[in-house]
């Protein structure tokens, strides 16, 4: 979810909270505040993947939210390069939601005579939503909480060793949260073959047991 705000929606939480009990990984952009990711919603809830935004050379960007609730971060950009994009929606007591946007933020990525560039903890959570949906791929019987393990900690550590407030757990990285998927096709086929090899050397051993034995009875040979 590309989304973030610092109010509260119980409609919201409980879609999320049916979806996560329901084995879907949530995930949700940290915000675009610089501010502590505690504060806003739905990022700052327990089962869901917050994911910061950092720039090309491994620093948090400016505008990224930090904090308790952070989990991973993402690739996206810096003010130099691009602007912030956000659509703002007002929804405050009211069973409506008026747009407060200025332009359109649809038409402004795909003119073609002058296309914006973008940048924002908006652009970071697809990825992790992409990279939990290729893992799923590999093993669609893998738990939403083993998906989560996996992408928080087959990460690339930035700043303070381990966890830390600017990056989470760290830098996304999806070849290594790939290759540490449980239960994978090359694993089971792995598995599959140790269990063929231990069934047939205990076929063995039993048949060469009944050899014996009947040689030694004078019942065989």
């Amino acid at each position: 979810m590309s989304l973030s705000g610092k109010g509260y929606d119980q409609n919201l939480q409980n879609a999320l909270s049916y979806a996560y009990q329901n084995g879907v990984v949530v995930v949700a952009s940290a915000g675009n505040n610089n501010s502590d990711i505690n504060q806003y919603f739905p990022a700052g809830m327990d089962y869901v993947i917050a994911v910061g935004a950092i720039n090309p050379n491994d620093t948090r960007a400016q505008y990224s939210n930090f904090g308790q609730k952070l989990d991973v971060v993402a690739p996206v950009g810096q003010f130099s390069t691009s602007k912030v994009v956000s659509q703002t929606f007002s929804c405050f007591l009211t069973n409506t939601c008026s747009d407060e946007s200025s332009g359109d933020l649809f038409q402004n990525f795909t003119q073609q005579d002058n296309p914006i560039s973008g940048a924002g903890t908006s652009f970071a959570a697809p990825q992790v939503s992409a990279l939990a949906a290729l893992m799923k791929s590999k093993n669609s019987s893998i738990s939403n909480k083993t998906i989560e393990r996996v992408i928080s900690t087959a990460v690339i550590d930035l700043g303070t060793p381990g966890w830390d407030q600017e990056f989470g757990y760290g830098l996304i990285n999806a070849e290594f949260s790939l290759s540490n998927v449980p239960g994978t096709l090359g694993e089971r086929m792995e598995e599959a073959h140790l269990e063929i090899t231990r069934s047939v050397s205990e076929e063995f051993m039993i048949t060469s047991c009944i050899k014996q034995y009947m040689v030694g009875t004078g019942e065989y040979g």
